[in-house]
């Protein structure tokens, strides 16, 4: 029988809240959250799944990671059980840069720019793909902070901008009609006094109209959405009043007829412990203190994590600039890093704005103490950037035509950065699978390291003793950055190498 695709679109929350009335929407999620975990099957014979950018199967897995102020800070999107792409944002001074990584590390040049408003609303959005100017959004807002105009670029040549969506609401702050500038639809929405409401669409250009109703249950929660050629049921929400279940059901006009998506939410939510509190505005903040605060770690891990987690500014490292940029933050009671200003400058503002970043993204430090008590501290440190050495050229670098794999050679392979640095990449990317219901263990993955550095034949030379954990060990050394390749009498060749990975829960 002929496949038939189910195509999952994301309505992503940079419109409005007050929208996430009328659409179901992945991201709109209420209280603490940390983590979310959506789950994306087929349940219908023949229907597939297809994400923006992905390959089609019949499941798909995002998980999305949130801080303690409610901002995405990492998502990433597994293709059965293989990690296809993603993204991480590092937030500092009311904005946000976002950048986009796939299962061999960070994709260089693919990024976004994101400013904020003073009261935490995003601006504008700016996306760059290789380096270059992709595409642009604009949000404007009203004095009681709701969208009321939406502006895009679709031209991808320059950053000019056209009217997409503008809003307007009614007497208590519900959607009242939208209008769809570049399809020319015009939307109108109608409530009923038992909570329910039809939200009513016509084109401008052709006349076509079609209504979609939409139903709540008794506390006000949208348990399904219909029209004639969708329906949706909404259930299992929790205390937060997230939803956790949905069933998504789409007219295909086939033989096959209605083909049924389950979608479902797994939430874990920040204790109450861990959610920081405001620093009040009367705090001393120290010049220097009797315990000075501390990296989790100490310095050494410091500057560890600022090498491995700095992004070097693509067209900063094309031009060859490199320079040291001192910074100065607050380490606040909490642990939590604020006011992160620039002292000196390196004499260019990506490579600032990179410093600033990756201090922005570090976790909480160890705060400092001034006669026993806990107490807010400036810190300063700098963030140096250094373009790496080249790699040697054709002249130099002489690749063997031996397609052997060997075991032992005179240079053996080396990770970016050598042995830590590997053991730090993987006790920061592991991450430990749900499914293996607390199993522990230990599994040995052998692999080859090509004569690029490339990652390949990837193998389980002795299992954990549970598939799961064999499974994260192979996504794990699958997602490395290229290596260092072997040398054998000079010449660069093919080597197996083996490294062991331990599960351990607490």
């Amino acid at each position: 029988m002929k496949k038939i695709f189910i195509i999952i679109a994301f309505v992503f929350a940079w419109a409005t809240r007050a929208f996430a009335q009328i659409e179901v929407n992945n991201e709109d999620v209420k209280g603490p959250v940390k983590l979310v975990m959506i789950t994306l099957e087929s349940a219908s014979p023949g229907a597939q799944i297809s994400t923006y950018g992905g390959p089609v199967l019949n499941r798909v897995v995002i998980f999305t990671h949130y801080d303690t102020k409610g901002r995405i800070v990492r998502r990433e999107h597994f293709h059965g059980e293989e990690l296809a792409d993603g993204y991480f944002c590092r937030y500092a001074n009311n904005k946000c840069k976002e950048y986009n990584f796939d299962a061999k590390g960070i994709v260089e040049g693919h990024y976004r720019n994101i400013t904020f408003d003073s009261a935490g609303h995003k601006i504008s959005d700016i996306c760059y793909r290789n380096g270059k100017f992709f595409a642009k959004d604009s949000i404007v807002y009203d004095s009681l902070e709701r969208v009321v105009k939406t502006y895009e670029n679709m031209n991808r040549k320059n950053d000019s901008l056209v009217l997409r969506y503008t809003y307007e609401y009614d007497s208590i702050g519900r959607i009242d009609s939208y209008k769809d500038w570049r399809n020319k639809n015009l939307y109108n929405v109608h409530y009923s006094p038992d909570g329910n409401y039809v939200m009513h669409c016509v084109n401008e250009k052709d006349g076509k109209s079609f209504e979609r109703k939409y139903t709540v249950n008794e506390k006000g929660q949208l348990v399904k959405v219909e029209d004639s050629n969708m329906r949706m049921f909404l259930s299992n929400y929790d205390k937060h009043g997230n939803w956790l279940h949905l069933k998504g059901m789409t007219n295909t006009n086939t033989p096959i007829g209605w083909l049924t998506t389950i979608t479902s939410r797994k939430i874990e939510y920040y204790s109450e412990d861990e959610i920081e509190s405001p620093e009040a505005e009367n705090d001393t903040i120290y010049l220097s203190s009797e315990q000075l605060p501390e990296f989790p770690g100490g310095q050494k891990a410091m500057f560890q994590y600022i090498a491995h987690n700095v992004v070097y500014p693509e067209s900063a490292r094309i031009n060859g600039i490199q320079g040291r940029t001192i910074c100065q933050f607050v380490v606040n009671k909490s642990g939590s890093l604020s006011d992160i200003k620039i002292l000196k400058s390196s004499g260019n503002n990506e490579l600032d704005e990179e410093a600033v970043n990756v201090i922005a993204s570090m976790p909480k430090w160890i705060p400092g103490r001034s006669a026993g008590e806990i107490v807010r501290v400036k810190y300063t440190i700098p963030v140096t950037f250094k373009i790496a050495a080249q790699v040697p050229t054709n002249d130099s670098l002489v690749i063997s035509t031996d397609t052997t794999i060997h075991a032992i050679v005179n240079q053996m392979p080396e990770f970016p950065g050598g042995q830590q640095a590997l053991f730090d990449y993987l006790a920061n990317n592991i991450r430990y699978p749900n499914k293996a219901n607390g199993a522990q263990g230990r599994v040995i993955i052998t692999f080859v390291v090509e004569q690029d550095g490339s990652i390949s034949n990837v193998v389980i030379a002795k299992s954990s003793g549970n598939k799961w954990l064999d499974q994260e060990g192979i996504r794990l050394i699958k997602s490395m950055p290229k290596w260092k390749p072997g040398r054998l009498k000079g010449e660069i060749v093919r080597v197996k190498y083996s490294v062991p990975i331990t599960f351990l829960t607490e």
